[in-house]
Formats: structure tokens, C-alpha cells, sequence
């Protein structure tokens, strides 16, 4: 079947590779930012029972290292 009929189209695409982008070295702050904490509860109990557990175990310090 050749696609030069009626209605057929021919064409051509010519791809090149894209040019080399050097990569930036992007260094880490000395000191971490905030990270948001997202605590969920199926009720407004639930939630509020996370949230002081959560407290709770921040408050310990366990398994929080400080700089």
C-alpha cells in the first residue's frame, strides 16, 4: 500500500540530540527548614488524640537528633 494516493501525506521528521546541559551543584542549607506534620483522625477526637501523641513523643526527644 503506498501512501501517495488520493488522500495519502508524506513526511519526514530529522530528530538531533538535545544539546549537553551541565548539571549545577546546588549545595544544602547548614540549618534544616521547616517540614510540615500532617496529622489525620476519622473525628474531631481522633484528631485531637493524634495531636497530643504526636506532642507527646516530640517533647521526649526519641529518635530526634539536635544539632
Amino acid at each position: 500500500m503506498s501512501s501517495f494516493g488520493i488522500s495519502g501525506t508524506n513526511a519526514h521528521v530529522i530528530l538531533e540530540e538535545a544539546p549537553e546541559v551541565s548539571a549545577e551543584v546546588v549545595e544544602a542549607p547548614s540549618e534544616p527548614g521547616l517540614v510540615p506534620v500532617v496529622v489525620s483522625g476519622a473525628s474531631a477526637a481522633a484528631l485531637r488524640g493524634q495531636a497530643e501523641r504526636l506532642a507527646a513523643w516530640l517533647s521526649s526527644g526519641s529518635g530526634l537528633s539536635h544539632r
